[in-house]
């Protein structure tokens, strides 16, 4: 078998960057969109072309195409650096996120290419955006508007920083059940340690905003949405 990312006799350090050139505040067609406490429908059957370009002797480029969706996974091979973007075919606006179910068979693929055998690989580091996953976004922009901790006139925690406050509603509240799912298949744990750059935003300006409002808040309120995720992944037997 053919490495990708060579096994160290150490623990390695493997950061994934997953990153949607996207933004989240433009409008998006009318699509069934599930409950954010919810996970997303499920995606079609098509299947993922994978494809690995060697872009040098230190650097290669794992592609995966879904349809319209496709996944680019650059790895830098000296580092165990790893960063993911997603991009939509033509005809899709900037603010046209896909849920979960439409991502996973990406991301499923190119962990699969460039680790084969998760058991070699005890742990890595895995940092996304937070905004890319309408679900976990969904979740944590209503549970701050909902909290009497939060003020949503000025959009930030009545106490403490902004920070602290979302990585508190995200860790004790299971914001992300679907990434904890999809790494625990490749049989590995995911936990989130840190969070930085919180963004914020009023609710009509977000993609599911109609959820937001029918769960009770004004449209006007400013609320989190999106965020540098911080994760530590590791292998579990």
């Amino acid at each position: 078998m053919t490495w990708l990312i060579s096994p160290r006799k150490q623990t390695p350090v493997i950061l994934l960057t997953l990153f949607m050139m996207l933004s989240p505040l433009a409008n998006r067609e009318a699509q069934p969109q599930p409950s954010v406490g919810s996970t997303a429908p499920r995606a079609s059957a098509e299947s993922v072309d994978v494809r690995v370009v060697q872009n040098s002797s230190s650097s290669l480029t794992v592609h995966a195409r879904k349809g319209e969706l496709e996944a680019r996974l650059s790895v830098l091979l000296k580092d165990n650096s790893l960063g993911f973007t997603l991009h939509r075919g033509p005809g899709h606006g900037t603010g046209e996120w896909p849920w979960f179910a439409e991502i996973a068979p990406l991301l499923q693929a190119c962990l699969r290419t460039v680790v084969p055998e998760p058991d070699r690989f005890p742990g890595f580091r895995f940092m996304t955006r937070l905004a890319m996953y309408p679900e976990m976004s969904g979740r944590i922009a209503l549970q701050a508007g909902t909290s009497k901790k939060w003020d949503h006139r000025f959009g930030r925690p009545r106490a403490s920083f902004t920070n602290n406050f979302v990585l508190s509603l995200a860790v004790n509240n299971d914001t992300y059940p679907e990434l904890k799912t999809l790494f625990a298949s490749h049989q590995y744990q995911i936990q989130l340690v840190s969070l930085e750059r919180v963004s914020i935003a009023p609710v009509h300006a977000l993609p599911y905003h109609d959820i937001l409002v029918a769960e009770g808040l004004s449209p006007q309120w400013l609320v989190p949405y999106d965020a540098i995720l911080h994760f530590q992944v590791k292998h579990v037997p």
